[in-house]
C-alpha cells in the first residue's frame, strides 16, 4: 500500500509483505521514516480488532519532530489506514512499548476521532481505545 501526499510524504508498506511495518516517510527521506506495527501481525486484511504501535527503535524520530509534524503524521496515518482497512471496528493505539510517554498521544487521539473513531472510556496506561461501526454490506 502506498498513499502519496502532495508534499512528497507517503504512507508505505512493503508490497512483498516481508516487512511487517507501515512507514510514514516525510518527503523522500527514508532516514527519518517512522515505522508502525499493526497487531495482529500480517492480519490487517482480516482482523476487525487491531492495535497500532510505534516501532520502538523509531520512537526517537517522533521525539525529534515538532508538534505540527506529529499532528500531520498522525492524521495521515490514522485516516489512511482507516480508509484502507474499512473492516476494522476496534482500534487500540498502544503508546507503551515506544516509551514516548505523552509525546504525540494527543495528536493520535485527535486523529482517530477525525477519522471517524469513537473513544471508549477506560483509555489509560498509554493505551487509547476506539470503536466504529462496521461498513454496511450491500443489500442489508
Amino acid at each position: 500500500m502506498i498513499i502519496s501526499f502532495p508534499d512528497g510524504s507517503r504512507l508505505d508498506q512493503d508490497a512483498r509483505r516481508e516487512d511487517r511495518l507501515f512507514y510514514y516517510v516525510r518527503a523522500v527521506d527514508w532516514s527519518d521514516a517512522v515505522g508502525f506495527i499493526v497487531l495482529p501481525e500480517y492480519a490487517e486484511h482480516t482482523a476487525r480488532s487491531v492495535t497500532l504501535q510505534v516501532y520502538p527503535p523509531h520512537a526517537s524520530r517522533i521525539m525529534e519532530m515538532i508538534s505540527t509534524d506529529i499532528d500531520l503524521m498522525a492524521i495521515r496515518l490514522i485516516v489512511g489506514l482507516s480508509e484502507h482497512f474499512r473492516h476494522w471496528v476496534e482500534l487500540q493505539i498502544d503508546w507503551q512499548p515506544s516509551g514516548l510517554g505523552q509525546v504525540g498521544r494527543g495528536a493520535f487521539a485527535r486523529a482517530a476521532v477525525q477519522a471517524g473513531w469513537r473513544p471508549v472510556a477506560g483509555s489509560a496506561d498509554g493505551v487509547l481505545y476506539f470503536t466504529r461501526r462496521a461498513p454496511q454490506q450491500p443489500g442489508r
